[in-house]
């Protein structure tokens, strides 16, 4: 039987309150079907509802779309800072104020709420060292966090890994200075390991990674293979200053 914590849950954030209720099933052509979750934002004496909140899968439990709330809500402070805030966007206007004046216990629920993931894969200091295969943020960012939050982190990793030639990576991580005796990842940043390859991101700042380790170079698929699985890729790379570290950028050349 479903506990309280999956079906509804609530936190504070600041002088913000949030809640999210399972609302129930709904159909998604890609995966069959997502839960659907309402949820409620308060500020004072203002309310705003809302019903646009889904999780890829169906066990996802409320608890954690709160987290998800409060990233969401972080990110709309960062667009109200930065003066990207029409008045027909997502929420009214008070609520991108109030998560701009609360942005940084928001950013601070999600990362407390949002379920850590588990760490696999080896330990030891012989993974190292670490080669950048690829740092995305904001838009480009977008299509590899969808996959992300709608399939995983081994989905993730498999949609980067296209990024990843070898030995080219390698020198190209050695010439830009993007060759790490740990992997990069930001104070606030989610983690996850599968083999060669470490992931990090971070839904609220908008922004994911991948490294490999070079002296596992062996266990990652052959490049021949990753194209023919997840179609061509002709990255142009170009190097991202970010708060955490500096790594290499990729974007895909139109096709």
């Amino acid at each position: 039987m479903a506990s309280e914590l999956d079906r509804k849950a609530s936190t504070v954030a600041g002088g913000m309150s949030l809640r999210v209720e399972k609302a129930g099933a709904t159909p998604d052509e890609a995966s069959g079907a997502r839960m659907q979750f309402s949820y409620e934002v308060r500020a004072g004496d203002r309310v705003y509802r809302g019903a646009d909140l889904y999780a890829g899968g169906m066990d996802v439990p409320a608890s954690r779309m709160v987290g998800v709330l409060a990233g969401f809500l972080s990110d709309a402070g960062e667009r109200y800072r930065s003066g990207m805030c029409p008045p027909d966007d997502a929420y009214p206007e008070w609520v991108y104020e109030q998560a701009y004046l609360n942005e940084d216990e928001l950013a601070m629920a999600s990362f407390e709420l949002e379920e850590p993931e588990v760490f696999t894969g080896r330990s030891g200091e012989e993974e190292g060292p670490w080669a950048s295969v690829v740092f995305l943020q904001g838009e480009d960012a977008d299509a590899a966090l969808s996959i992300l939050e709608e399939r995983g982190p081994e989905a993730a990793i498999a949609h980067l890994a296209q990024w990843d030639f070898g030995d080219e990576t390698e020198q190209a991580a050695a010439a830009n200075g993007h060759v790490y005796a740990t992997p990069p990842a930001g104070t606030w940043d989610r983690e996850f390991r599968s083999g060669p390859y470490h992931l990090a991101w971070n839904h609220s700042l908008g922004h994911v990674g991948l490294t490999r380790s070079i002296a596992h170079a062996a266990e990652a698929a052959a490049p021949s293979e990753r194209v023919r699985q997840l179609g061509p890729a002709s990255p142009t790379v170009a190097t991202e200053v970010t708060g955490r570290n500096i790594a290499a950028r990729a974007e895909p050349l139109s096709r």
